[in-house]
């Protein structure tokens, strides 16, 4: 728990530093890496659902629209590009954060990063909050998050197709990890699956009319409960 609370700050953090004001520098280009998708995931539509499956896939949507807050503001501005690397640089007050993306063949690299002091007085000297590889479009992709000790605390890994169907995985490590599962269909089907550890504890799954099912599961994997909705 403490690290998805650390989390949480971390990304409600990330969302200051990108509301503050926007310096712009240097010139775009029409061949820069797209900034990731912005996944927000949908539960089953029947007001029916069980409440368990609505918090789940909300405290999944608060982490993960946390972590992509900031390329909202950042893609106001103009980046600085030199060869194959493009820079966002973004001051808020003595706190200085930086996007940048490495393009390849058919995908870029990111590195997040925070220098000086935010407003609660925390220093950061080249704290690298976020890594992560993304195919050139943004659709898929994942990102490592990492505290203030440089130890990894989450992975976000994201897909969406041309079709409309989006899948997400965002694990937090602990002991053991919890990991969220989920997909979302275009004619507003979809599953999530939860594990702590390597052992699956719930899953659900609906149809496009938002009627489903649900599973518990006890620490040896087996089901320990389940029921159904219209």
């Amino acid at each position: 728990m403490r690290k998805i609370r650390f989390l949480a700050l971390l990304l409600s953090l990330v969302a200051m530093v990108f509301s503050g004001c926007l310096e712009q520098n240097g010139t775009g280009s029409s061949t820069l890496p797209q900034f990731p998708t912005v996944v927000t995931f949908l539960g089953p539509s029947s007001p029916n659902a069980p409440q368990e499956l609505g918090t789940y896939v909300s405290q999944f949507n608060a982490n993960t629209t946390m972590a992509f807050s900031y390329l909202t503001l950042a893609r106001l501005q103009k980046p600085h590009t030199e060869g194959n690397t493009t820079t966002w640089t973004i001051t808020s007050g003595q706190l200085v954060a930086t996007i940048q993306a490495v393009k390849g063949d058919d995908s870029a690299d990111w590195t997040f990063e925070l220098n000086g002091t935010d407003q609660s007085g925390n220093t950061y000297d080249h704290f690298q909050f976020m890594t992560g590889t993304s195919t050139m479009d943004g659709k898929t992709g994942t990102l490592h998050i990492f505290d203030a000790s440089g130890t990894e605390i989450g992975l976000f890994e994201w897909s969406e197709t041309d079709g409309g169907v989006k899948t997400a995985d965002l694990t937090v490590y602990g002991s053991p990890n919890t990991k969220y599962s989920l997909l979302n269909n275009a004619d507003h089907s979809g599953s999530l699956d939860v594990f702590k550890g390597t052992v699956k504890t719930y899953h659900a799954e609906w149809n496009a009319s938002g009627a489903g099912t649900w599973q518990k599961y006890d620490a040896n994997g087996s089901v320990s409960d389940s029921g159904s909705w219209s």
